[in-house]
């Protein structure tokens, strides 16, 4: 890899350590698909030519992106996260997403076979 290459690459994988992980789906990470699809583009043997804006203005959305500027420039309102129609379903969705990494099977068959049938 060239010295400017380098620099890139350098620079991707500082703001891929910010990508939070996916507890869902821990065998396919983002940071992971995006770092090989940045080393086949800055492979040396290939004879494409390195576009210095066209990375400064990847990397800068992808740090954006990681720091969460736009949940911060933008903020969503109390009232979108708890609609009339049913309050608590942001909270139980969040709920679900923390469970459902370290459920066993018997406990995803049963959650699936639950959510078939309305007692109410």
């Amino acid at each position: 890899m060239s010295r400017p290459a380098s620099q890139v690459y350098k620079h991707y994988q500082r703001a891929l350590s910010l990508w939070p992980k996916d507890e869902l789906r821990p065998h396919v990470q983002f940071p992971d698909f995006v770092m090989r699809g940045i080393q086949k583009r800055l492979d040396p043997t290939t004879k494409a030519p390195l576009d210095p804006k066209r990375e400064l203005a990847q990397l800068n959305a992808l740090c954006s992106l990681a720091e969460d500027r736009y949940v911060k420039k933008f903020p969503t309102g109390h009232k979108i996260l708890n609609p009339k129609s049913q309050p608590t379903y942001f909270k139980d969705l969040l709920r679900e997403m923390e469970e459902a990494p370290s459920r066993t099977w018997l406990q995803n068959v049963s959650k699936k076979l639950t959510g078939m049938f309305r007692w109410e």
